[in-house]
């Protein structure tokens, strides 16, 4: 994690992404070691729509490529945003 006032650098991170929530615009991803982040950025608004399509799983396995950003309001509560770059299916 980042400094609360710093970017954090470019990686990529599996988990279960959720991306039905009870808040519509909170698409939370459970990464593998337990740590959850608020998926936000083009690429999540673009996969979201295959996803309202039916085109897409509304929970499944992902990759996502982003960083979190400095620390800002997020509409799924406290927990940490992430902003995607790239999305990929990480399969099961």
């Amino acid at each position: 994690m980042p400094p609360p006032d710093q970017r954090g650098p470019a990686i990529t991170i599996d988990g279960e992404a959720n991306w039905v929530g009870r808040t519509p615009g909170c698409v939370l991803l459970r990464t593998d070691s337990g740590q959850v982040f608020q998926l936000t950025g083009q690429a999540v608004s673009t996969h979201l729509g295959e996803v309202r399509t039916g085109a897409a799983a509304p929970q499944q396995r992902m990759r996502v490529t982003g960083y979190i950003p400095e620390v800002g309001a997020s509409v799924c509560g406290a927990v940490r945003a992430f902003v995607v770059e790239k999305v990929t299916d990480a399969g099961h």
